[in-house]
């Protein structure tokens, strides 16, 4: 079992996330900017992010920036629904080695490939 850290604004998404998260066998921990998700990082093993890039406080861009610097090995899943910012997240993946991108609204299995794609051992059928 891995540990997913779901960092999202919206509470409707990060349940919908956590759903499938936990129904490929994963632990999810939720952060609801990216202020706290970079503080869960600092004290919990985590395997996965899986970050909005629309937050108050701290956006998905600058935690996957944070942690191009301090976590370079976790790799990234970062959601958006505004198409015009994907081009800012592609330039923030060239210093993430790991990072996919999924537009919302995403489909279940959307996600499960993503994570299938970055985290070894995901197990498939997310059905939410």
């Amino acid at each position: 079992m891995s540990s997913v850290l779901v960092i999202d604004d919206d509470p409707d998404v990060r349940d919908y996330i956590v759903a499938c998260v936990t129904q490929q066998g994963h632990k999810a921990i939720t952060a609801a900017d990216g202020v706290a998700g970079l503080d869960v990082l600092k004290t919990v093993p985590i395997d996965l992010v899986i970050t909005d890039i629309c937050m108050p406080r701290k956006n998905g861009i600058e935690v996957i920036l944070d942690m191009s610097k301090r976590f370079p090995r976790i790799p990234v899943i970062a959601v958006t629904g505004d198409i015009a910012l994907r081009h800012s997240v592609e330039r923030a993946a060239q210093l993430h080695d790991a990072l996919a991108v999924l537009e919302k609204p995403f489909l279940p299995r959307q996600l499960e490939m993503a994570m299938r794609a970055l985290l070894p051992g995901s197990r498939s059928a997310c059905a939410v």
